[in-house]
Parts: C-alpha cells; sequence; structure tokens
C-alpha cells in the first residue's frame, strides 16, 4: 500500500476549475510549488492524469491518494472543493482508468464540516458535504487541522482503508464501489 497526501498549500489552487488541464510536457506547474504562479485547478488535473500511467504499470501496489486538507481562508476555497469533486468523482472515469488499484479519501472534505464525511457507514461509502462548507472548520492556530479534525479523519479513514484494501486484495473492479453521494442542504 502506498499512501500519499499533500499538505495545506496544495489547496490553494487559482484558475478557472472548468478549464481543460494541459497535457503533463507542457504542463508549467510541473516542478513547480503550491506557491507558484501556476498552481490552477487545470495544472492540477494535469499532474493527477499522468500519475495514472504510473499507476497502471503497478496494479500489485495499493495507492491511496488523500486529498490536501482545506485552508482556513475562503480565497480559494470554490476551487479546492471543485478538485477534489473532480478527484472523487471524475477523475478516474474520465480517463477510463480499470484498474482497481487506485482510491482516494477525501481529506479535504471530512475536514470542512461536523457532518461532511467521506466513510465507509451503514454498508456504503458516503462522500456527504454541506454546500458552502469549503474551508477549515477544525483549526489549530494556522491551517493544520486541530486535534478534533484530525480524529474525525482518522476514524473515517480507518474503516475506509479497510474496505479498500480488501476490495483490492479480493480483486474487485472500482465500479463495485458503493458511492453514496449525498449534499447536505
Amino acid at each position: 500500500i502506498i499512501v500519499f497526501k499533500s499538505c495545506f498549500p496544495n489547496s490553494a489552487l487559482q484558475g478557472d476549475p472548468g478549464a481543460a488541464p494541459p497535457p503533463i510536457a507542457s504542463n508549467p506547474l510541473r516542478g513547480q510549488d503550491a506557491y507558484s504562479q501556476y498552481h490552477t485547478v487545470a495544472n492540477a488535473k494535469g499532474i493527477y492524469i499522468d500519475l495514472l500511467q504510473y499507476f497502471a504499470a503497478r496494479p500489485d501496489k495499493l495507492f491511496v491518494v488523500i486529498a490536501a486538507p482545506p485552508l482556513s481562508d475562503s480565497a480559494y476555497a470554490a476551487n479546492a472543493r471543485a478538485f477534489n469533486q473532480w478527484l472523487m468523482n471524475n477523475w478516474l472515469a474520465e480517463n477510463s482508468y480499470s484498474l482497481n488499484n487506485v482510491v482516494i479519501f477525501d481529506f479535504y472534505n471530512v475536514l470542512t464540516g461536523p457532518d461532511n464525511h467521506h466513510r465507509y457507514f451503514g454498508g456504503t461509502i458516503q462522500h456527504v458535504f454541506t454546500p458552502g462548507m469549503d474551508t477549515l472548520y477544525y483549526p489549530s492556530g494556522d491551517d493544520h487541522p486541530s486535534v478534533a479534525g484530525n480524529q474525525k479523519a482518522t476514524a473515517e479513514f480507518v474503516p475506509l482503508l479497510n474496505v479498500f484494501y480488501n476490495r483490492w486484495a479480493g480483486g474487485a473492479a472500482p465500479t463495485n464501489f458503493i458511492f453514496l453521494p449525498l449534499v447536505i442542504r
């Protein structure tokens, strides 16, 4: 199992969330950090799309992508939400990724509100959010999540990781995952 996560600055995504991602060879974000002027939703999508080729070459590994946590500042909150919704709902499907070795934990969403979840609950995987709750709900004095936020995220992640692992080890295709997208109004 290979787990990777970005830190909170990666939620400060600029640009138009509907812009098309560039090919990796011409992606100006390649080699840059979260403080780059090229840190846009479209360029971040391009980086994630490029990772799929690497993941596909290693079906014997389970890759767990943990979304970057939210920021306290609302300046780019809508873009961060749009990116994470794309990551959860479109990244693999839009790129016809058919292997079962890539899963996503929406750490971002879990930390945006007490009723926002990404968890295994009642026999299904739930991805629940409240529109407009796009910033860090569990602050610690900076953009790192508080102990309460980390405890909530851990309580949701560990059982979900168990489901992800067992489905991967058993060979279940990603289409066998039951996602219950809920929006609390």
